[in-house]
């Protein structure tokens, strides 16, 4: 199934974020991971989220989002009573409708 980004518009989405980050202090690398309800909010949060990071002394590896079905989560089924069904609200479309890259 392909759904254009004009059918998209009409489904109830959610966008996920990770950013991963380096401690210069200690070496070891981690994530930040977070969700949000549409891409202006996901962008203002990854802004924000860098800029208090690079603060705090971490340097940004990579941040990266992505729009998913808010019924499945990008999964096509939805659990329902115990017996997995085709999610009715993307039709079973699996995985994310958009990808952002984040330029750190």
């Amino acid at each position: 199934m392909c759904l254009s980004l004009m059918d998209t518009k009409r489904l109830p989405t959610r966008w996920l974020y990770i950013m991963d980050y380096l401690d210069e202090d200690t070496g070891t690398v981690d994530a930040a991971v977070g969700s949000a309800d549409d891409r202006d909010e996901c962008e203002g949060v990854v802004r924000h989220e860098t800029i208090s990071y690079q603060r705090q002394g971490f340097t940004i590896l990579r941040g990266e989002a992505c729009e998913l079905c808010r019924g499945c989560a990008g999964d096509g089924l939805i659990d329902g009573s115990g017996a997995a069904r085709q999610c009715p609200q993307c039709g079973g479309f699996t995985g994310p409708f958009r990808r952002l890259r984040f330029k750190v």
